[in-house]
């Protein structure tokens, strides 16, 4: 699965990249619900928010978080 991502590193690049969901190694919940920190396997920072942020949420739920 792919969601739409924001780097943390390239803050303000035109192209919003997807990212996989097998490659995320930590998740940080914000605590309204609407954004996820993420970590990659490849060291970098991004951050899913808007109407991606619940199908990660969802995704996270459902696979990880038993």
């Amino acid at each position: 699965m792919f969601v739409k991502a924001q780097s943390k590193q390239r803050f303000g690049e035109l192209r919003t990249p997807f990212i996989n969901v097998n490659h995320i190694v930590t998740a940080e919940i914000a605590h309204d619900n609407k954004s996820v920190s993420v970590k990659l396997s490849n060291n970098e920072d991004y951050l899913v928010a808007g109407d991606q942020a619940p199908k990660l949420l969802a995704y996270l739920e459902a696979n990880l978080l038993k």
